[in-house]
C-alpha cells in the first residue's frame, strides 16, 4: 500500500471509530496497520496524525501515532489480545487506575456541585452499610466506631463469638455475684420497714379490711418469689 493509499484508510477508519460504528476494535487495528503501512511508505507522524485526528506537539510529533504503530508491530497477526489490553500493554497505560481517577473526579464533582437535596437522595438509598461507611469518612465520630465495631464483628469466627459469649456470662456472674449481698440486705430492710410500720397501724387502731386485703396481696407475690428463690438455693420456705 502506497502512503496516499494508507493514509486515506487511516483517514476513513478514524472517521467510523469517532463515531462509535461496529467492528469498532477490528478498525482500530486496521487503522494500526495502516499507519504502520503509511510510515514505511514515507507519512511522517505530523501526517499520520492529521489524517487521524490526532494531536501532535510543538515538534510534529504524536505519542499517539507511535504507540499505534507500536502496538500493530507488536501484534501483527492473529491471534490477537484485545486492541484495548494490547494497547495498554504498549504504553503502560493502567486503565482501571484512570478509570478510579474518572469515577472519583465524577463522585466528587456530584458531592460538591449539585443541590445538597440531591446528594441526601442519593446517600440515602445507599445500603445501610454503605450510608454508615459515608458518615463515618465524613468525619462522624460514632459512625466511625459502629463501622469499625462491625467489621471486626463480621471477622470474628462462630468459635470466637461463643468464646467471647462465654466470657460475658462469666463476667455478669461474677458482677452478679458481688452486688447480690447488697440486694439481700436492702430487701432485708424493707422487709423490716414493712414489719415496724404494720406494727404502728395496729398500735394506732388503724387497721381495715381494705388495707389489709393490699398487705395480703402483695405479700402473697412476695411469698411467691421467695419460694422461687429458696427452691434455686436448695432451701424450703415455712410460710
Amino acid at each position: 500500500m502506497n502512503k496516499s493509499s494508507a493514509l486515506a484508510k487511516v483517514e476513513s477508519l478514524s472517521r467510523r471509530i469517532a463515531k462509535s460504528e461496529t467492528s469498532l476494535e477490528a478498525w482500530k487495528w486496521q487503522r494500526a496497520e495502516a499507519m504502520a503501512e503509511a510510515a514505511d511508505a514515507g507519512a511522517t507522524v505530523r501526517e499520520i496524525a492529521t489524517a487521524a485526528g490526532f494531536a501532535v506537539d510543538k515538534k510534529g510529533d504524536s505519542n499517539s501515532v507511535r504507540a499505534n504503530i507500536k502496538t500493530f508491530r507488536m501484534y501483527p497477526a492473529e491471534p490477537r489480545p484485545s486492541y484495548p489490553d494490547a494497547y495498554d500493554a504498549v504504553t503502560g497505560f493502567d486503565r482501571e487506575a484512570a478509570q478510579v481517577r474518572t469515577d472519583t473526579a465524577r463522585a466528587k464533582k456530584v458531592l460538591t456541585e449539585a443541590p445538597l437535596e440531591q446528594v441526601e437522595r442519593l446517600i440515602s438509598e445507599l445500603p445501610a452499610d454503605r450510608q454508615q461507611a459515608v458518615a463515618a469518612a465524613s468525619g462522624n465520630a460514632y459512625a466511625k466506631a459502629r463501622q469499625d465495631y462491625d467489621e471486626a464483628e463480621a471477622q470474628l469466627t462462630q468459635s470466637e463469638h461463643k468464646e467471647r459469649e462465654a466470657h460475658r456470662q462469666t463476667l455478669d456472674t461474677f458482677a452478679g455475684g458481688l452486688v447480690a449481698p447488697m440486694k439481700v440486705l436492702g430487701i432485708a430492710d424493707h422487709i423490716n420497714q414493712a414489719r415496724e410500720d404494720l406494727a404502728e397501724l395496729v398500735a394506732d387502731n388503724s387497721v381495715t379490711p381494705q388495707l389489709l386485703d393490699e398487705i395480703v396481696s402483695a405479700n402473697a407475690e412476695w411469698q411467691d418469689e421467695l419460694t422461687v428463690a429458696a427452691a434455686m438455693a436448695g432451701l424450703e420456705v415455712q410460710s
